[in-house]
């Protein structure tokens, strides 16, 4: 009797270890070939460029065939998010960065036609395009 209990609790052990080598395994990328290894790769774009395009005339981020640009003339050519348009309505009194109707602008008068975010450091310097005076 206790040969058969046994034998029983032994089996009963093995069909729970392989049950549990079973899951881990279904979980890392056994897929049908999509896989880790296998393709379906998403692509990730990592870092928004200044828009290439010549004729281009869109200001901010905007896209060319799924790949995110910025208009703005950034100078080390990767735009780093804190870039907006500058404020286009003439009766605003909004001196530095603000908003209409949810959407972001800069009331500075900045030389290169963009807010690049000069005008909120805390120096003395002209505005526009980071540079100092």
């Amino acid at each position: 009797m206790f040969r058969k209990r046994s034998r029983l609790l032994a089996g009963a052990l093995c069909v729970m270890l392989a049950a549990m080598l079973v899951v881990p395994a279904a979980a890392h990328g056994c897929h049908g070939g999509r896989g880790r290894h296998g393709g379906y790769r998403q692509n990730v774009q990592t870092a928004v460029t200044v828009c290439p395009y010549e004729d281009c005339a869109e200001a901010g981020r905007h896209t060319h065939d799924s790949v995110t640009y910025c208009g703005y003339g950034h100078g080390s050519g990767v735009c780093d998010g804190t870039c907006l348009a500058l404020c286009p309505y003439e009766d605003c009194a909004e001196a530095g960065r603000h908003t209409h109707d949810g959407v972001g602008y800069c009331g500075a008068n900045h030389d290169c036609g963009y807010c690049d975010n000069s005008c909120t450091v805390k120096a003395s310097h002209r505005h526009g395009c980071g540079r100092w005076a």
